[in-house]
């Protein structure tokens, strides 16, 4: 079989087999950039697929990607199109669900020392957006220590729009709250070397049933979703000590202590989120499942594992079965050099005897005329 030499580049071929021309599409980065590229997000969330976005493997205008069955370019093909596309669907689906569970036991904690402004991590929220809740929560002004400098809980029902709840929070004394050009929520201190404390209580907004610091991520550890993008918002990054580890006292009057040093609360409420059985979806070869988000962990580097150890054996088990039957084709149809020099040196021995046996029989012969005459 004919094969490209191996200083051919993978992205184009320029020569041709008996007659076949074939063209891989370029990496995007190369001068051959193909018509329709997939974007590197759409990838990388395992978006992209193909044929929809990746570029197909073509012969003489015809694709040949579904066709190549076995070898080194069937799986390769299949590694890109199915086995990390799985992957991918997999990992993001963790990252989601991770975030998801950690940005929930966040948004029902507290800091020392408080934030002035949180900003919610949810864009898009206009005054006259929608908003139904149920339950109420409550909501603090607090120094460098803790201690509360004014309060209020807020009732959520009857609330029909986001700018009932701005306006609710205005109404609490020291706090200044508002939507930002992003539609973002803002709840900021109005004193100085204070900060915004908070404590979801039973609140629970539609259609999602997240308290109401949750829902619009005023609290949020992680921003953004999927494997490859999720991260640690900057709020943190740059402010560390503002990520809750306690919980706000809602009992706590004018002067006592709302958020108390030493209190482990959430710090507690986030270790166990990872043994937890939560939720997750369908996701590449795994089907929805209630889990804990430690042993989902595992079980996908577990799967991972056993797949590469049945692609070994089958690969093994592929070449064997081809020595075996190519030492069976070369028997049947091969020359065995041994074997024909031996059946050359038997004929040549058998000529030998034959001959010498023919010189016996003429010597008799003429012996025989001898004696007639």
């Amino acid at each position: 079989p004919r094969r490209f030499p191996k200083d051919v580049p993978t992205h184009h071929c320029p020569h041709s087999w008996g007659g076949n021309r074939v063209v891989q599409p370029a990496h995007p980065k190369s001068g051959h950039r193909p018509s329709a590229t997939p974007t590197q997000a759409a990838v990388r969330a395992g978006a992209t697929t193909y044929p929809t976005g990746l570029n197909p493997i073509m012969l003489d205008g015809i694709d040949q990607t579904t066709l190549f069955q076995t070898g080194k370019l069937a799986g390769l093909i299949h590694v890109r199109d199915t086995a990390l596309v799985n992957e991918q669907e997999k990992l993001n689906e963790f990252a989601n669900v991770l975030s998801t569970q950690l940005n929930e036991v966040m948004n029902r904690g507290a800091s020392i020392p408080p934030p002035p402004t949180m900003t919610g991590a949810e864009l898009g929220f206009t005054g006259a957006t929608a908003f139904s809740a149920t339950g109420t929560f409550h909501v603090a002004v607090t120094n460098t220590s803790g201690i509360v400098q004014s309060a209020a809980t807020i009732n959520l029902v009857g609330m029909t729009t986001v700018n009932d709840l701005v306006t609710a929070l205005n109404a609490v004394p020291n706090i200044a709250a508002s939507i930002n050009a992003s539609g973002q929520l803002v709840v900021s201190s109005t004193l100085p070397n204070t900060g915004v404390s908070l404590n979801e209580m039973n609140s629970s907004v539609a259609p999602t049933s997240r308290g109401v610091s949750h829902f619009f991520g005023l609290n949020n550890l992680f921003e953004n979703t999927g494997a490859e993008y999720i991260d640690v918002r900057n709020t943190f990054k740059t402010n560390p000590d503002y990520i809750p580890v306690g919980a706000l006292d809602v009992t706590a009057a004018v002067g006592g202590h709302g958020v108390t040093r030493g209190d482990g609360t959430i710090s507690l409420a986030m270790s166990q989120v990872l043994k937890t059985n939560v939720p997750f979806g369908a996701a590449g070869n795994f089907g929805a499942q209630s889990n804990t988000l430690h042993s989902y962990a595992q079980a996908i580097m577990a799967d991972g594992a056993n797949q590469a150890r049945l692609a070994e054996d089958l690969a093994q088990t592929s070449a064997l079965t081809f020595e075996q039957t190519k030492e069976v084709i070369d028997g049947i149809a091969g020359v065995n050099i041994d074997e024909e020099t031996t059946k050359l040196i038997s004929l040549e021995n058998i000529y030998q005897a034959n001959a010498r046996m023919m010189a016996t029989i003429r010597d008799m012969f003429r012996e025989l005329i001898e004696a007639v005459r």
